[in-house]
């Protein structure tokens, strides 16, 4: 997923989210991998019991699926069916990774309207954990980086798979979060200001007035290299962040709300 809702305002700067994706893992780097760990087992997981126990269990991701359980009964019951009738079917476990990634990103978009209502700690906990995975892309591969920033997810396994795990789990309880306690978010453009803020903000984290106005182009027209075009997609989440509270928030909604 990838923004593309520019704004004119400061110096001339077309601000909105061209060319980044503030979110994109929430849809699409979120569902890697989902069954990797049942690959040579997949012969067993033919009852929707034996795939929840089976995820449940899992070293890396038992917490993410837990939380998917208790926040999202229905999700989590819905996904270990699907699997265990598509295991029963003599789907590879290629097959079963792709219909996984694919039932969890629809439920995801589901819940979108949840997401950007989050109260603050829930959606900065979930900033903070996106900005270390964009992080490690960047010191990984600046190539799979600019990738994410400009299509809004990726497939790849490289980089640090435990951040990625905890950047799904945050997503899962800011879902939750915004349905049990939402904030009642104003999701309306923000002002020129604030985009003012985040470019200055930018400019601080080491990029030129030059790079800012690049960055925010549309990615067709992209003039950054990878390894610019990286830096400043995170200096642009950290902009984000630091910017107080409440404009964070509501800029990172609206974002969101209108990819």
């Amino acid at each position: 997923m990838s923004y593309r809702d520019p704004e004119r305002g400061y110096k001339g700067i077309s601000y909105g989210a061209g060319a980044m994706a503030v979110a994109g893992l929430f849809y699409l780097l979120r569902m890697t991998s989902v069954t990797n760990e049942m690959r040579h087992e997949e012969a067993k997981l033919t009852t929707p019991a034996a795939v929840e126990d089976k995820l449940l269990r899992d070293n890396r991701r038992g917490a993410l699926y837990t939380a998917i359980q208790q926040h999202y009964p229905e999700d989590f019951e819905a996904l270990a069916t699907q699997i265990a009738n598509y295991a029963r079917d003599g789907q590879t476990p290629a097959q079963l990774d792709v219909a996984a990634r694919a039932f969890l990103a629809a439920a995801q978009q589901q819940h979108r309207a949840e997401f950007v209502q989050a109260p603050h700690d829930a959606l900065a906990d979930y900033r903070q954990a996106e900005i270390a995975v964009v992080g490690d892309l960047r010191s990984t591969d600046a190539h799979l980086c600019a990738e994410y920033l400009n299509k809004g997810g990726i497939t790849s396994d490289a980089g640090s798979g435990d951040l990625r795990v905890a950047l799904q789990q945050r997503g899962w309880e800011a879902d939750a979060a915004g349905r049990d306690t939402p904030a009642g978010r104003d999701l309306s453009r923000p002002a020129p200001a604030t985009w003012r803020r985040v470019a200055d903000t930018m400019v601080a984290h080491g990029i030129t007035q030059a790079e800012v106005a690049a960055y925010f182009q549309p990615a067709a027209g992209q003039p950054l290299d990878a390894n610019r075009q990286c830096a400043a997609g995170l200096a642009f989440l950290n902009a984000v962040d630091d910017l107080p509270d409440r404009e964070a928030d509501q800029l990172y909604g609206y974002l969101v709300s209108h990819s």
